[in-house]
This record gives C-alpha cells, sequence and structure tokens, in this order.
C-alpha cells in the first residue's frame, strides 16, 4: 500500500506552517485562473454558438459535418478547462460557515447516481453520526465531485464507490472516496496532484490540484491510498466547528 502524507495527526503549529506554504506556493493561482476565464470564456461560447449555427446549415453534408463535430468537441474541452480555472478561482475566497457532511455528501451522489448506473457501479454511502465542520458549501460540494468523477473513471465497465462520512478523532472529520479499480500505478503516484498533470484523453489535469488546494485552504488534508489492482481511497479531513 502508498499512502501520501499518511500521519493523520497534526499539531496546531504543523497546521498553521502548512497552510502558510500553500498558500505561498499557489499565490498566483487566482490571478491566472480570473485572467484565463474572462479572456476565454465568452469568445469560446461565441465560438460554439456560431459552429452549431453552421452545423445545421451544413446538415447533409457528411464531411463538412464531420469537421465541424471534430471543433465543437474540442471548443467543449477548452470550455471545461475554463470552468476549472474559475473554480480555481473561487476557491481563494473561502465563506466558511457551520455545515453537515451528510447532506453534501448524499447531494453528490445522487448527482454521480445517473453515470454510475450507466457504468454499472454501485454507490454505496456509509454515513455516521458526525459534528458540524467549518467549510464552504460549494468547495466542498466540488471536491467530492472530482473525487466521484475520478472514481468513476476508474471503473469504466462496473464496481462498487463507497462515500463514507466518519469522526476521526478529536477536532476532525474524515470524507473518504473508495473505489474497486485498478488502482493508480506507482509511476504515476506522485504526480497526481500536480496541475495540468492526467492520463485521461478528456481530462484537463487541474481537478486533484484544485481539489487539494481547498481542502488546504479549509485547513485539512487531501490523503490517497492505493495499490495496483486494489482500488483506490481518497480521504479528505476537515476540522470540526469548535463550541467556544
Amino acid at each position: 500500500m502508498v499512502k501520501i502524507k499518511g500521519s493523520t495527526e497534526f499539531t496546531e503549529s504543523q497546521l498553521s506552517e502548512d497552510r502558510e506554504e500553500r498558500r505561498e506556493n499557489l499565490l498566483g493561482w487566482e490571478e491566472l485562473a480570473a485572467g484565463v476565464a474572462h479572456e476565454l470564456k465568452n469568445p469560446l461560447a461565441a465560438m460554439r454558438g456560431f459552429l452549431q449555427l453552421l452545423a445545421e446549415r451544413l446538415a447533409g453534408d457528411e464531411m463538412n459535418s464531420y469537421y465541424i463535430e471534430v471543433v465543437l468537441h474540442e471548443l467543449a474541452r477548452l470550455e471545461h478547462l475554463v470552468e476549472d480555472f474559475l473554480c480555481l478561482g473561487r476557491s481563494t475566497s473561502v465563506r466558511l460557515e457551520p455545515r453537515d457532511l451528510s447532506e453534501v455528501i448524499r447531494e453528490v451522489a445522487a448527482m454521480a447516481s445517473v453515470q454510475a448506473e450507466r457504468q454499472g457501479v454501485e454507490i454505496a454511502l456509509t454515513i455516521e453520526k458526525c459534528p458540524l465542520v467549518w467549510a464552504d458549501r460549494y468547495l466542498i460540494k466540488q471536491v467530492l465531485w472530482n473525487l466521484i468523477s475520478n472514481a468513476l473513471a476508474a471503473m469504466p465497465t462496473g464496481g462498487k464507490l463507497t462515500l463514507s462520512l466518519a469522526p476521526a478523532g478529536p477536532g476532525w472529520v474524515k470524507v473518504t472516496c473508495r473505489d474497486t479499480g485498478e488502482g493508480i500505478p506507482p509511476a504515476v503516484l506522485p504526480h497526481i496532484f500536480e496541475p495540468y498533470f492526467t492520463t485521461k484523453e478528456e481530462g484537463t489535469g487541474l481537478g486533484l490540484a484544485i481539489s487539494q488546494r481547498i481542502v488546504a485552504l479549509h485547513g485539512g488534508r487531501l490523503e490517497v491510498d492505493t495499490a495496483p489492482g486494489l482500488g483506490t481511497t481518497f480521504s479528505v479531513w476537515l476540522p470540526v466547528k469548535r463550541t467556544n
């Protein structure tokens, strides 16, 4: 088994130093995200609209229709990349409120149910009673969606996806996303949180990088356990809401 950042007990000093280091390392990301999103989103939408109109006018022209379909497909990829940048930019502004993570998990699981059914993937929920956490609902939802999307991609011909929520010692709550796929290859594992690194043909390589950033901004940790042939488990550690 391979585990990244395997320790689950952190002092306040360690957490503070780690958060500050992450913020400094990723300082320019929000500017990049905002710039790319504003410069590209509207022109891409305009191009897609005109191409769709052109496709209607060229209905019956098999060759040109094929070319337009290819361009529309690539535009969709670019629009997905822009959306990732938008999420990255939004993640710099975290609105922490007391949240019940069980509600967020059930909502995201419901969103993924249609795709899971198509692939023959069973979604199982294991939810224990937990204290509230300080969280931005939108951003944590984005993290869980990224993890579920990766899990489904790892099981294209069926399997089981288990989402769990449980207390994790004093001051912590842990959410896990476990799949029964082939696991992450050892050569790939050290790079999975690097921006733009992806093994998917349709991937942008930003999902896990953004997720790690969001979790860090919440004062938490994102960990991964994996082994070839035994699947992968991502764990999100979040601090609970303090009562004082």
